[in-house]
């Protein structure tokens, strides 16, 4: 039921590549259908085309999505949408009757509406007034020209994404656009964005008052629908008790919220419905909600889910562009609809601190295993892609939730699962993008894992890494090449076996060295810009400012793995390495201040934001490992009160009890701290 909001979506008015010999094209049909799905319903979209009328569709993308059954059905029984278009002229001066503008992507756009005044004013006009402004694909190509009143281009200092360069040229287009849209964007300013591997999923959310969304490709369509409709619900409290979907759930007046900050994330729903029971004059009663997996109240499950999806999957981490197109495919009733539902609960459940979610999450989790046995035990199943990213997501949801439910140490059964059919696929590993990253994500969890329960790797799990390697090339990669030698060393010296002391330190002493390379390396291909600030909150008054928040946590990563080599050398070697040591807890201290502190970046506030939180969550386990190894008792000194201050202003039970452990000096080791933390579940 649509909320008497509305939407303005635009689509292209070109239909032929004038550099291409006039050859067909438009708008990219998966990109119109997958958003317009999400958001039907909940919105009134009206559409808009530059000329009005018939806005063409681009003929290659109706053959590309021939396998996409919503593409196909959407083509076949909903012509009117795109056929009937009204003209984008028509809409100046009444962005105040829309929530926001967004445009789809396909290759007209880089000629019609990249260059289109009419669009330009659009866009000023809606962007200037808070309204959304989105655009997936080649859409971004209606927003790279616009200058806003002060003459600067909309994008400058923004984080944005649209279709990359090596997309482009995988395509084979490059030659034939007027320019290439990853290049415009930086050269306006923008702060471009793409994911990890081609046409991986990518939607940033950036701008003044957080309403430019940006998605990069065709798969990210999939995403950015969902992305949209979470930023509209947002302001869906406006005084008006048609518009505000909790009140009128519950059957009473909207009052509006006070403050946006007022909105904290709580189940009213059962609260509500006692207000609503007493003043209809019956006795206070506790509602309570059926067992089975449907019967939850489903705005509290989808709003867990829409919260996991925004932070995390297309939000914070850089290792989950697999699951939004399988889950896209995925029927509600099979296991991975289930297991996407377990560990949203769980997420939801850690991120805001609620004991009632994680119980909620554990029948989620019992339901979800139940579900994959019964796939894995069909007749001829074929264990591919979508089971595994059931299993990876099993594994999320022990990582998550173990130290809530009181489980007894990290489990290593799913990524060990995992970790099989991964060595039994063999080539099947490399069958597509999909796959190979699906086959990264099992090593990598599994390795982390490893290291966690200080087990080895086995010859056959290494070689597996060294298959893979000949496809990936970056940076995170040889770390977790660095990672193996090191959770190897970690059970050697766990179980005590028996090899010469020289030889031990030997390893040490190569692992350290190797570091030290990848270290410098990072520094010369992404450091920090280091910013000059006279606050507490600034370590030695500077702190640093990573490109993004995974080069960042890469940058930590290294450091901790630096740490514990500095660590064994101390304590085996009885070397005098407190200056490396205290040097290595200083940058990681000097990367928290961007974090946390409302000065250092327009989205921090007090008390934090979600993604605020999330963040220093992932940087817990290095501040406890920096306090527990320097030397300097400022340094030491620092990172307590940092941690306290993420206690009150993150609402943080974790930071608090994080920093007790510190001052107590107690033997425990950081892969402890980060298991408790989640970070390794949570981390990009």
């Amino acid at each position: 039921m649509s909320t008497g909001q509305k939407l303005l979506v635009v689509l292209t008015s070109q239909d032929v590549l004038p550099t291409r010999a006039n050859m067909k094209t438009g708008w990219y049909l998966p990109e119109l259908v997958h958003p317009y799905n999400d958001l039907d319903g909940h919105v009134e979209l009206v559409v808009a085309s530059p000329k009005g009328g018939e806005a063409p569709v681009d003929p290659y993308s109706i053959e590309d999505s021939k396998n996409d059954e919503a593409s196909q059905r959407f083509f076949k029984e909903k012509g009117h949408v795109w056929k009937n278009t009204q003209k984008l002229e028509s809409f100046l001066g009444k962005s105040a009757e829309y929530v926001g503008i967004f445009f789809v992507g396909g290759h007209g756009p880089m000629f019609d509406l990249a260059v289109d005044p009419t669009s330009h004013a659009l866009i000023r006009e809606f962007y200037e007034s808070n309204k959304l402004v989105s655009a997936v694909c080649h859409g971004p190509a209606a927003l790279v020209n616009v200058k806003l009143s002060d003459g600067t281009y909309m994008v400058q200092g923004q984080t944005v994404t649209g279709f990359s360069n090596a997309e482009e040229d995988a395509y084979k287009f490059t030659d034939a656009m007027p320019f290439l849209l990853e290049d415009k964007l930086k050269e306006h300013g923008g702060q471009y964005e793409k994911a990890d591997q081609l046409f991986g999923v990518k939607v940033v959310t950036s701008g003044k008052s957080k309403n430019l969304i940006t998605g990069q490709n065709p798969p990210s369509a999939g995403v950015i629908g969902k992305v949209l409709l979470q930023a509209i619900q947002k302001g869906m409290c406006d005084l008006k008790p048609e518009s505000c979907g909790q009140c009128r759930r519950a059957n009473i007046s909207c009052h509006g919220y006070r403050n946006v900050k007022d909105l904290a994330f709580r189940d009213q729903t059962r609260v509500a419905r006692q207000k609503v029971v007493a003043r209809q004059g019956y006795a206070y009663q506790l509602i309570t909600f059926p067992s089975p997996m449907l019967d939850l109240n489903l705005d509290v499950e989808a709003r867990c889910r829409d919260t996991f999806f925004l932070l995390y999957v297309t939000g914070l981490s850089r290792s989950c562009s697999s699951l939004p197109p399988l889950y896209n495919q995925a029927p509600i009733s099979k296991h991975l609809a289930y297991s996407v539902n377990a560990v949203s609960l769980a997420f939801s459940a850690v991120q805001f601190d609620s004991r009632e979610l994680i119980s909620t999450a554990f029948n989620r989790y019992s339901a979800a295993i139940g579900n994959l046995r019964h796939s894995l035990c069909e007749p001829n199943v074929f264990i591919g892609d979508e089971i595994l990213q059931s299993i990876l997501l099993l594994d999320l949801f022990e990582k998550l939730a173990a130290p809530s439910l009181g489980m007894p140490g990290p489990s290593m059964t799913h990524i060990r699962g995992a970790m099989s059919i991964i060595e039994s696929r063999g080539k099947l590993n490399f069958a597509s993008a999909l796959s190979t990253q699906i086959a990264r994500n099992v090593l990598s969890h599994f390795i982390i894992s490893c290291g966690i329960t200080k087990t080895s790797i086995l010859e056959s799990q290494v070689a597996v890494w060294k298959d893979l390697s000949g496809l990936i090339i970056d940076s995170k990669w040889d770390y977790m090449g660095i990672l193996v030698d090191i959770v190897n060393l970690r059970a050697m010296l766990t179980k005590g076996i028996m090899v010469d002391d020289s030889k031990m330190n030997g390893r040490v002493f190569d692992i350290k060295c190797r570091l030290e390379y990848l270290a410098d390396s990072l520094e010369r291909s992404c450091g920090p810009v280091v910013v000059l600030l006279g606050d507490w909150q600034a370590l030695d008054g500077e702190y640093d400012v990573y490109p993004n928040h995974f080069t960042m946590q890469l940058h930590n990563a290294v450091r901790m793995m630096r740490l514990e080599m500095e660590g064994l050398i101390r304590d085996r070697c009885h070397e005098q390495n407190g200056d490396a040591i205290n040097k290595i807890a200083k940058q990681i201290c000097r990367s928290v201040t961007h974090c946390i502190m409302p000065q250092a970046r327009s989205e921090n506030s007090e008390p934090f934001t979600p993604m605020q939180k999330l963040e220093c969550r992932i940087l817990i386990a290095p501040l406890y490992q920096a306090a527990q190894l320097t030397t300097d008792n400022c340094v030491q000194e620092w990172i307590w009160r940092i941690l306290e201050y993420m206690a009150a202003k993150g609402n943080m039970r974790i930071a608090r009890d994080v920093l007790e452990l510190s001052k107590k000096r107690l033997d425990i080791d950081y892969w402890t701290i980060w298991a408790m933390a989640g970070c390794y579940a949570t981390a990009a």
